[in-house]
């Protein structure tokens, strides 16, 4: 499969997004939602594992362990970010490092099963996806699989983003990472645990 799915299969941990000082800029996102915002600093988080090399937060972004960003860099991993995050309490770096993939999809094809609607945006219609045993498909003559690099993002984001004010009550929905098998060869390889990979299909 040109294309995997990352499933991490342990409890979510912490909080990130907006509510403990991440900065963001709004300049390109929808005004009315804020969906689409690019994250300007270091993400901020409440709470990390003491041990594994991968979990998401509570508002699904996706770390690292240092072990594995080293691997990723060893092995020239295209298309991603790998940024180190905060202690949201006292500003400390932490060795974990989120994973910000810089490539977008374009959107899934309408083939693919489990993917929800719930309480969207009015306005960009990005964000409100929800999952029910999702299975991503997308248009091969669209996706143009042969340039893609080895991280990439969905279009879709999964939750509901709401800008309120102060800010730091905002939310914001947050993409699936896809990556490819050279990606999977280094997780094996390092033999990770907690995550899975489901095939995305091409038609």
């Amino acid at each position: 499969f040109p294309l995997l799915r990352v499933v991490v299969r342990r409890a979510e941990l912490g909080y990130g997004g907006p509510r403990h000082g991440t900065h963001y800029d709004l300049t390109a996102s929808c005004p009315f939602c804020g969906s689409g915002a690019r994250q300007a600093s270091p993400l901020r988080v409440t709470k990390v594992p003491k041990n594994g090399d991968i979990f998401q937060t509570l508002d699904r972004e996706l770390m690292v362990s240092e072990r594995i960003k080293k691997e990723f860099v060893r092995a020239d991993i295209s298309g991603v970010e790998l940024r180190q995050i905060q202690s949201a309490r006292d500003l400390w770096l932490l060795p974990w490092f989120q994973v910000l993939p810089q490539y977008e999809m374009p959107l899934m094809d309408e083939t693919t099963d489990g993917l929800v609607r719930d309480h969207f945006c009015p306005r960009c219609r990005r964000d409100g996806y929800f999952e029910e045993n999702l299975r991503v498909r997308y248009n091969e003559q669209l996706s143009r699989t042969d340039e893609l690099p080895d991280v990439v993002r969905t279009r879709e984001l999964f939750g509901n983003s709401v800008i309120r004010s102060p800010f730091e009550q905002s939310s914001f929905a947050a993409p699936l990472i896809l990556v490819n098998s050279r990606v999977l060869d280094v997780l094996e390889a390092t033999r990770v645990r907690d995550v899975e990979f489901d095939p995305v299909c091409f038609v």
